[in-house]
């Protein structure tokens, strides 16, 4: 069990750094495809690897994945930030010196898809934390009173 916890939340963690590299250079063609495959193939054995280390129970495997997910979220943030000032300096360059991007509404858009990044990010770190928190308390709760053993 741990270790298909280990694995699965792996995958889910090579997931949104693959989302991460594409946020960042998603402008610029093939290299963002490289980018992401190489984040997800690098970065699920890599996320499952530091769950799975030295992990004696699949609480301790879900406590470290659900912070390190936190974490992610976090910079989803900051990957979000960078996408959209790249967008904005696209669409407003342009031969008539910025104006058409501008006039076009691409401040506004591309201020209303932050918003989006930004609390769907929160959000999404929020259930890591709660997670984390929830499975921290299991993994006291079992390294303070052990349950017996039968011998059955």
């Amino acid at each position: 069990m741990r270790i298909f916890l280990g694995i699965a939340m792996g995958f889910v963690s090579a997931l949104i750094l693959a989302l991460i590299g594409l946020m960042t250079f998603g402008g610029k063609g093939d290299a963002a495809a490289g980018l992401a495959v190489l984040g997800f193939s690098m970065g699920w054995p890599l996320s499952s690897w530091l769950f799975l280390r030295k992990a004696p129970t699949p609480a301790h495997v879900a406590s470290r994945a659900f912070l390190f997910g936190a974490v992610e979220w976090v910079v989803v943030i900051f990957a979000g930030w960078l996408m959209v000032i790249q967008t904005n300096e696209r669409l407003t360059s342009g031969p008539q010196g910025g104006y058409a991007g501008i006039a076009s509404g691409a401040t506004a858009e591309s201020g209303t898809i932050m918003a989006f990044v930004v609390v769907a990010s929160l959000i999404c770190s929020g259930i890591c934390l709660a997670g984390y928190f929830i499975t921290k308390n299991v993994v006291k709760r079992e390294t303070h009173h052990p349950l017996p053993e039968t011998n059955e």
